[in-house]
């Protein structure tokens, strides 16, 4: 009895834990080759779904850059968990010649926040296929960097290659995972996401490298809970430390009357 009174209590925690987050999904398994990716929009460049190693993939024009088509800019709760597979192509010069770029915020730039403490400007998140780099510049108020910068060994190769990308983020902790091997942690961060998006880099143009990516996953977006159309993040966020990053609620269409929904790709809209 004892059991089964800890088994209710366990389904009744992730019930709950549920309610208040919603999940992005992309698996672009049925979308016709040459159309832009039907849940995506287009930050600069060019991205079209394309058949490689017979499936279906979002791929990038050389430092292209997309984000998940949402009704807000603003979508990213407190704790959330960014997940894909990308391709890193066969390498020629160096490894670290291609990469991937994650954003927290709008743009194709930098991340600039203001806060009671100062400033703090972020550099994009920077994935290799064996490591990774960020880097931030705090002004509050003398000038300090923040970098972090780990590769390892066992994830170098020349060959083509599918690699699994985590990042797991909370106001505490930011970790970056390549193949479910742990490469940064950044502790205590000191930027507040907004959105996500993803840029596809390789830097020699003598010919047209592979940057694609599959399988993507965003839990823990923001969903409307009351009239005003604010979420418990975002009063939860409202001290003198943050900037004005939790205003807005996204919500993804109610298909059964519950407020845990995905929104997934199959190429049916």
């Amino acid at each position: 009895m004892k059991q089964v009174q800890i088994y209710l209590v366990l389904i009744l925690l992730i019930l709950f834990g549920n309610l208040n987050a919603q999940t992005f999904q992309d698996s672009p398994s049925n979308e016709p080759d040459g159309n832009f990716p039907s849940k995506w929009d287009l930050v600069q460049g060019t991205a079209e779904i394309k058949t490689f190693e017979a499936q279906k993939v979002i791929y990038f024009g050389n430092k292209s850059i997309i984000t998940p088509l949402m009704d807000s800019k603003n979508y990213l709760s407190d704790t959330f968990t960014l997940e894909f597979d990308a391709y890193f192509d066969n390498v020629e010069k160096a490894m670290t010649y291609q990469y991937y770029l994650i954003r927290f915020w709008e743009g194709s730039g930098e991340g600039i926040e203001t806060n009671s403490s100062g400033s703090v400007v972020t550099f994009p998140l920077k994935i290799y296929r064996h490591g990774a780099n960020f880097e931030q510049t705090l002004y509050s108020p003398q000038v300090s960097k923040e970098i972090y910068n780990e590769f390892k060994q066992n994830l170098q190769g020349n060959e083509g290659i599918w690699s699994s990308i985590a990042i797991n983020y909370s106001k505490l902790v930011c970790k970056v995972f390549i193949d479910g091997e742990e490469i940064i942690t950044i502790n205590n961060p000191k930027f507040f996401p907004k959105m996500i998006s993803i840029e596809g880099v390789y830097l020699q143009f003598n010919q047209d490298y592979m940057r694609a990516i599959k399988n993507i996953n965003i839990s823990g977006i923001k969903i409307e809970t009351n009239e005003n159309n604010t979420t418990d993040t975002d009063t939860a966020n409202t001290d003198a430390t943050n900037t004005e990053m939790y205003n807005y609620a996204y919500n993804l269409p109610k298909q059964d009357g519950m407020p845990n929904q995905i929104l997934q790709t199959d190429g049916n809209g």
